[in-house]
Protein backbone atom coordinates (compact mmCIF):
# COMPACT_ATOMS: atom_id res chain seq x y z
CA UNK A 1 0.00 0.00 0.00
CA UNK A 2 2.76 2.43 0.96
CA UNK A 3 4.72 1.63 -2.17
CA UNK A 4 1.63 2.25 -4.32
CA UNK A 5 1.07 5.66 -2.72
CA UNK A 6 4.72 6.57 -3.13
CA UNK A 7 4.68 5.61 -6.82
CA UNK A 8 1.47 7.58 -7.37
CA UNK A 9 2.91 10.64 -5.61
CA UNK A 10 6.14 10.49 -7.64
CA UNK A 11 4.15 10.06 -10.86
CA UNK A 12 1.98 13.09 -9.99
CA UNK A 13 5.05 15.20 -9.21
CA UNK A 14 6.68 14.19 -12.51
CA UNK A 15 3.52 14.86 -14.52
CA UNK A 16 3.06 18.27 -12.87
CA UNK A 17 6.70 19.31 -12.66
CA UNK A 18 6.14 22.52 -14.67
CA UNK A 19 3.30 23.59 -12.37
CA UNK A 20 5.44 22.81 -9.32
CA UNK A 21 8.34 24.78 -10.79
CA UNK A 22 6.17 27.86 -11.35
CA UNK A 23 4.41 27.47 -7.99
CA UNK A 24 7.76 27.46 -6.21
CA UNK A 25 8.23 31.06 -7.35
CA UNK A 26 5.03 32.24 -5.64
CA UNK A 27 5.21 32.89 -1.89
CA UNK A 28 2.81 31.17 0.46
CA UNK A 29 2.50 29.17 3.65
CA UNK A 30 4.11 25.73 3.74
CA UNK A 31 1.82 22.92 2.57
CA UNK A 32 1.41 19.35 3.79
CA UNK A 33 1.70 16.47 1.33
CA UNK A 34 -1.71 15.37 0.00
CA UNK A 35 -3.70 17.91 2.08
CA UNK A 36 -1.85 21.03 1.05
CA UNK A 37 -3.10 24.01 3.05
CA UNK A 38 -6.62 22.65 3.52
CA UNK A 39 -6.30 22.53 7.31
CA UNK A 40 -5.84 26.31 7.40
CA UNK A 41 -9.33 26.76 6.03
CA UNK A 42 -11.13 24.57 8.55
CA UNK A 43 -12.70 27.59 10.24
CA UNK A 44 -15.76 29.80 10.01
CA UNK A 45 -16.01 32.07 6.94
CA UNK A 46 -15.16 35.15 9.01
CA UNK A 47 -12.08 33.45 10.42
CA UNK A 48 -11.08 32.37 6.90
CA UNK A 49 -11.19 35.98 5.70
CA UNK A 50 -9.08 37.10 8.66
CA UNK A 51 -6.61 34.32 7.89
CA UNK A 52 -6.39 35.37 4.23
CA UNK A 53 -5.74 38.95 5.28
CA UNK A 54 -2.97 37.85 7.66
CA UNK A 55 -1.37 35.63 5.04
CA UNK A 56 -1.48 38.35 2.38
CA UNK A 57 0.09 40.81 4.83
CA UNK A 58 2.82 38.29 5.66
CA UNK A 59 3.66 36.98 2.16
CA UNK A 60 2.80 39.92 -0.12
CA UNK A 61 0.39 40.78 -2.94
CA UNK A 62 0.28 37.24 -4.39
CA UNK A 63 -0.07 34.10 -2.28
CA UNK A 64 -0.34 30.43 -3.21
CA UNK A 65 -2.41 27.81 -1.43
CA UNK A 66 -2.55 24.12 -2.20
CA UNK A 67 -5.94 22.46 -1.70
CA UNK A 68 -4.92 18.88 -2.12
CA UNK A 69 -3.35 18.66 -5.59
CA UNK A 70 -4.93 21.94 -6.77
CA UNK A 71 -2.89 25.13 -6.81
CA UNK A 72 -4.78 28.31 -5.93
CA UNK A 73 -3.27 31.76 -6.20
CA UNK A 74 -4.86 34.65 -4.36
CA UNK A 75 -4.19 38.17 -5.58
CA UNK A 76 -4.69 41.05 -3.17
CA UNK A 77 -5.41 43.58 -5.91
CA UNK A 78 -7.43 42.11 -8.78
CA UNK A 79 -6.63 45.14 -10.92
CA UNK A 80 -3.03 43.88 -11.20
CA UNK A 81 -4.12 40.74 -13.05
CA UNK A 82 -6.76 42.54 -15.11
CA UNK A 83 -4.19 45.09 -16.30
CA UNK A 84 -1.59 42.42 -17.12
CA UNK A 85 -4.04 40.31 -19.12
CA UNK A 86 -5.47 43.35 -20.94
CA UNK A 87 -2.00 44.64 -21.81
CA UNK A 88 -0.99 41.20 -23.07
CA UNK A 89 -4.05 41.00 -25.33
CA UNK A 90 -3.50 44.54 -26.63
CA UNK A 91 0.15 43.76 -27.37
CA UNK A 92 -0.84 40.63 -29.29
CA UNK A 93 -3.58 42.32 -31.30
CA UNK A 94 -1.56 45.39 -32.16
CA UNK A 95 -2.83 48.95 -32.60
CA UNK A 96 -5.68 48.05 -35.00
CA UNK A 97 -6.94 45.13 -32.92
CA UNK A 98 -8.33 43.35 -35.95
CA UNK A 99 -5.43 41.28 -37.32
CA UNK A 100 -3.94 38.32 -35.48
CA UNK A 101 -1.07 36.18 -36.75
CA UNK A 102 -0.56 32.56 -35.73
CA UNK A 103 2.27 33.56 -33.40
CA UNK A 104 0.10 36.20 -31.76
CA UNK A 105 -2.69 33.66 -31.31
CA UNK A 106 -0.25 31.28 -29.63
CA UNK A 107 0.70 34.03 -27.21
CA UNK A 108 -2.93 34.77 -26.42
CA UNK A 109 -3.60 31.10 -25.70
CA UNK A 110 -0.55 30.73 -23.48
CA UNK A 111 -1.63 31.17 -19.86
CA UNK A 112 1.88 30.16 -18.91
CA UNK A 113 3.17 33.41 -20.41
CA UNK A 114 0.63 35.54 -18.55
CA UNK A 115 1.56 33.69 -15.36
CA UNK A 116 5.25 34.38 -15.95
CA UNK A 117 4.46 38.04 -16.55
CA UNK A 118 2.57 38.26 -13.26
CA UNK A 119 5.48 36.57 -11.45
CA UNK A 120 7.89 39.15 -12.85
CA UNK A 121 6.20 41.86 -10.77
CA UNK A 122 6.39 39.97 -7.46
Amino acid sequence: MTLTLLVYWLHWRWRNRRLLELAARVPGPPALPVLGNALLFMASPNDQLKLLEEVLNRYGQYVKFWMGPDLNIIVKNAEDIKDKVFNEIQECLGPDGDFVTADQLKRLESLDMVFKEALRYM
